[in-house]
């Protein structure tokens, strides 16, 4: 179970990095 875990948290921060990297880089085309 820790690695399925693990696998999760993995694939969440993989796909939620580029995301918050947008919404920094570029806050005025998020709106």
């Amino acid at each position: 179970k820790i690695g399925l875990v693990t696998l999760g948290v993995t694939v969440v921060m993989a796909l939620m990095v580029p995301w918050l990297n947008r919404m920094i880089n570029t806050p005025a085309s998020a709106e």
